[in-house]
Order: C-alpha cells, then structure tokens, then sequence
C-alpha cells in the first residue's frame, strides 16, 4: 500500500533557547512512497542546498543502515513548500520525513523517540528535528544519552508572521559569527528568558513573550549578516506581535501574534524589510500540533 509523509516547517530558538527550543509552523514537505516499485527515485531539489545531498533518500538509507536492513524497492516523490536555507527547517523536515517514510517501509523498526535521536545524529542538534516530528512547540535537550525532548503546552490563542527574505543564510555562516564563548552576565539573562519563555506558553501568559523571546547568544552577532533583522522585529513589535525573534539561523523572521494582528503584523515585517531593500514576502501560517504524519493513500492496482 503507498502511503504519504507530511511534515511541518518550524523555527528554532524562539529568541533564547539557542539549539534547544523550536515551534512547528504550518508550511509543509510531503513524500509520497510507493513500494514495489522498480528501484527508487525522488525529486527533492529543494534539499540541494543544504549540502549537496537528497536528504530524503539520505535519511532512508542512514535509518535503514542503522537497524542492519536493506530498503524495499519503492518510488518516492517528494514536493515541499518550505523554503530551503531560510531557517525554516528543511533539512529537518526532509530527515524526519524521509526517516518515517523508510522507517515505515520496513516495518517501523523504530519508534519516534528513537527516530528523533538517529535524526539528530545526522543534523547535529534535536530543536528542529523535534518540532516537525512532535509539533507545537518544544524543548530539546542534549544529555549523555541523546535528548530529553518535551512537548510544551501552548495555554493561548497563537498565529505567526513571518517574514522570508529571498536571500539564502547558510548555517555554517550563521554560526561562524556567533562567539563560541559568551560572558556571564549574557548567560544568565538568556537563561532567565529560555525560563519566562516556558512559563509563557505553558501558563498562557503572552504579555510575557515580549521579553521571553529576547536573546544576547546569537542574534546581536547575527545581525550583522541580515541588516532587516532588528528593524523587522522592532516592527513586528510596535503592530502588536507578542514577541519576535530571527527563525533558526536566519534570515527569515519569526513573529508570534494573536491570530486576530498576525496580518497586521506581516504587513508591518513588510514594509520595514522593504525600507532595507530585501526582497521578501511576508505571511501568516498557524503553529502545526499534529507533527509529521504519515497518511494511508491507497493499494497498488494489479491491473
């Protein structure tokens, strides 16, 4: 029987919680698999630029090696609408979709928690990875064993804006600037803030975001990479987001709003980012709390 694989974009660190927090936003890659097929197949191009590789076919194998099988033959299609090296997640979507897919080819071997730390011993770090497997918003973090992951309560009403310029930000550039040591004073106001964030969404306090979602580890660095930055999150701001922060590495911008200002705020991440000249486009997704999904679609005709 074919089947699909559907999983959310999501933005990582929200502001402070650098490589450990993220929230699934609603843009999606898809990857239809067809077994027994002649061989296989997949048009990811929209992996390309991460590093080269097909991530989804990538990650079929890395899962399939890693339990000590051999994939089926099988046709898989893939189509995404997040946008690649934006830091919206997509190479994070295409290993989490592409482990599920070849996860559930053979048999699911592995459970998510399981899947989650084989993905993120191909990524690096778990934030993104975890969001677009689980959804909502989350907490990944790095112990002896691999990665405590919690699924956060979000107690409020929450949309987003964001704002996606067309430059592509590597993240290996995006983390070259970022200092690999960082000064006490900087260390415990981000703890504070990984803290009042929590607390924020758990609690349903937004009036809290506003200073949860502010951060000293990387975006001051980072700002010097993507000149809108500040000037869209001051804007996103002063038209009634909750909070704002850089998305992930960058240079998309993450705004979180009341669902009732989240396209007034877009409108405002707009018009800022244009007086910076960056093109751009700006837009209103929901927070995904489904998570990847993996859909029946039909059984193979024999005629």
């Amino acid at each position: 029987m074919s089947f699909r694989v559907v999983v959310p974009a999501s933005s990582a660190n929200m502001g402070p919680g650098f490589d450990s927090m993220a929230i699934a936003l609603s843009r999606y890659m898809s990857i239809t698999v067809e077994p027994g097929s002649d061989g296989d197949s997949a048009n990811a191009q929209q992996d390309q630029l991460t590093d080269g590789r097909d991530m989804v076919t990538y990650a079929m194998q890395y899962l399939a090696d890693s339990v000590g099988r051999t994939l089926p033959p099988a046709s898989v299609r893939s189509r995404s609408d997040i946008p690649v090296a934006r830091g919206m997640g997509s190479s994070a979507a295409a290993l989490v979709g592409g482990m599920l897919a070849g996860n559930q080819l053979l048999g699911e071997p592995l459970g998510n928690k399981e899947l989650l730390q084989l993905a993120s011993h191909v990524e690096g770090h778990a934030d993104n990875l975890a969001a677009a497997l689980f959804g909502g918003a989350v907490l990944a973090v790095p112990v002896s064993s691999g990665h405590i992951t919690v699924e956060l309560d979000i107690n409020m009403e929450l949309s987003a804006a964001v704002l996606i310029p067309k430059q592509i930000g590597f993240t290996t550039d995006a983390r070259a600037v970022v200092p690999t040591q960082v000064d006490r004073a900087d260390a415990v106001y981000n703890a504070s803030r990984c803290a009042l964030l929590v607390h924020a969404l758990s609690t349903g306090c937004p009036e809290l975001l506003g200073d949860a979602m502010q951060d000293r580890w990387h975006q001051p660095y980072r700002s010097a990479l993507y000149s809108h930055m500040d000037s869209v999150i001051a804007a996103a701001r002063g038209a009634g987001a909750y909070g704002a922060s850089l998305s992930g590495s960058g240079p998309t911008i993450l705004a979180l709003c009341h669902p009732r200002k989240s396209a007034t705020v877009a409108e405002a991440m707009k018009h800022a980012a244009d007086r910076h000249d960056v093109d751009c486009s700006a837009e209103v997704v929901t927070i995904d709390t489904a998570g990847a999904q993996i859909l029946g679609l039909k059984k193979r005709s024999n005629g």
